[in-house]
């Protein structure tokens, strides 16, 4: 059965699947045809990979087959961002973090989770992987006559 997401990439799925991906707002969809994207898998790769369905051929030759898309994640019940986040200091989340900018919104969800989210910790988290401001720029210069 092929679904889809809201942007419009498709993935082949069992039936028997589709409800686990009708809560996630994929719909029931025609397969795809050229100019669209597909989700396909490959038994030597973890993760499947969203392919351009026009060059499918290419990718069939070397293993790719259509399927479904990877199952969403809970970062929330991911038990080292869970704990990273809900019993460390804000130094330790910091720490763990670095700038890893994937880390920094796992890390961002988990501590919304808590009665009392750590507003410090939210607002550095929320800066992690954003470029640092220019402050060698001239001022704007102002525009009065």
């Amino acid at each position: 059965m092929w679904i889809r997401d809201l942007n419009g990439n498709k993935a082949f799925i069992d039936v028997a699947d589709r409800d686990q991906w009708t809560v996630q707002q994929w719909k029931p969809g025609l397969p795809p045809s050229d100019g669209e994207f597909c989700w396909m898998w490959h038994p030597d790769v973890a993760v499947p990979a969203l392919q351009p369905w026009a060059s499918r051929a290419y990718f069939e030759a070397v293993g790719w087959v259509p399927g479904p898309p990877a199952a969403p994640v809970d970062v929330t019940r991911d038990p080292e961002v869970h704990a990273a986040a809900l019993v460390g200091s804000v130094d330790d989340v910091l720490e763990w973090v670095g700038d890893d900018r994937e880390r920094a919104e796992s890390a961002l969800t988990a501590e919304l989770t808590r009665p009392k989210p750590r507003k410090s910790l939210v607002g550095q988290l929320e800066q992690v992987g954003q470029p640092e401001p220019d402050s060698s720029a001239a001022p704007a210069a102002s525009n009065k006559e």
